[in-house]
């Protein structure tokens, strides 16, 4: 095996070599790949069987490290929205995406965002009437008395 000189070579060069070998690697491993399987074949054969018989979920089995099917999760609801273009929407979780972040850095406020959920502002607080003020108000009419 020839030494290589990488004091000698350029960082193209070196990227270039490297790539070439990750090819050639990935070569390899599909030719062992299909090696594999045509032995196993026919070792099922000489049993009687076909190769994705004996392999559960056929030849091409996921590496799957359970086989109990994952929990899906729901997708969360957008609680944010692109003033510029509605159809950008943003639940807060994840990586904040660039119409967020120019508005941020243009001095605006995340709360600006914010999409309300068609409840009007909250009108200001109306004071309730002591005990004393609704008793002294008249009986209501019930069923009864009417």
């Amino acid at each position: 095996m020839t030494q290589i000189r990488w004091d000698k070579m350029s960082e193209r060069e070196i990227r270039n070599l490297i790539e070439q070998g990750e090819k050639e690697i990935s070569r390899r491993q599909v030719v062992k790949k299909k090696d594999a399987k045509q032995k196993l074949a026919a070792v099922a054969r000489e049993f009687g069987f076909r190769l994705d018989e004996l392999v559960e979920g056929g030849v091409r089995a996921t590496r799957s490290r359970s086989t109990e099917p994952k929990e899906v999760k729901a997708k969360l609801p957008p609680k944010y929205r692109n003033p510029a273009d509605h159809s950008q929407t943003w639940s807060g979780h994840g990586k904040r995406p660039m119409w967020a972040k120019s508005h941020l850095e243009s001095g605006g406020e995340l709360s600006d965002l914010l999409i309300r959920r068609g409840r009007a502002p909250r009108a200001p607080a109306i004071e309730k009437p002591t005990r004393a003020a609704a008793k002294s108000r008249a009986p209501r009419k019930t069923k009864a008395t009417a």
